[in-house]
């Protein structure tokens, strides 16, 4: 990654750079088109979301959301922003975020160093169940379920495919 060239205006730290580079963040547009981090403010617990979800995506593990989520469960989930729906519900989904316990998500309110802290730990152990569960090492002589499915598939290769039947 290049980190020498920094897309914002306020900052050229290397690892602010990198971030953006990766996808992670993407900081904010000016009205004069320059786009700037702003590493001194705090962040929103939607901003937070979006963050958590672009890391994981950025490290190969997700790419969509989960339609299974309705932010309609949550008392506030119609205040989510458009940028930060379909993180919410991702994360919301593989349990790396819960509302209150009031039942509300709070996604205006600032992330506090707790929650922030809960939401990587959650992030890190959805990673590590990721690891193990898709990159294990299968023994040769013992196929992977992937590969047993492409071995029937193409068993059926040449077939005539036959519309509709009852039977």
């Amino acid at each position: 990654i290049d980190v020498t060239d920094s897309p914002f205006t306020d900052t050229s730290d290397p690892d602010y750079v990198a971030a953006w580079a990766l996808s992670i963040v993407s900081g904010f547009q000016e009205s004069d088109g320059s786009f700037t981090f702003r590493p001194n403010e705090t962040l929103t617990r939607e901003q937070f979301f979006k963050i958590t979800s672009n890391y994981l995506r950025a490290l190969g593990l997700l790419t969509d959301d989960s339609v299974d989520v309705d932010l309609a469960d949550y008392p506030d989930g119609k205040t989510v922003r458009e940028y930060a729906k379909a993180p919410t519900r991702l994360l919301i989904s593989l349990g790396i975020v819960g509302g209150n316990s009031d039942g509300t998500l709070t996604p205006k309110r600032d992330t506090t160093a707790q929650e922030a802290l809960v939401m990587f730990l959650r992030a890190y152990d959805f990673i590590q169940g990721y690891e193990e569960r898709w990159n294990r090492d299968y023994p040769e002589d013992e196929p992977s379920v992937a590969q047993n499915i492409v071995d029937l598939a193409l068993k059926y290769v040449g077939w005539n495919y036959i519309w509709g039947g009852t039977s």
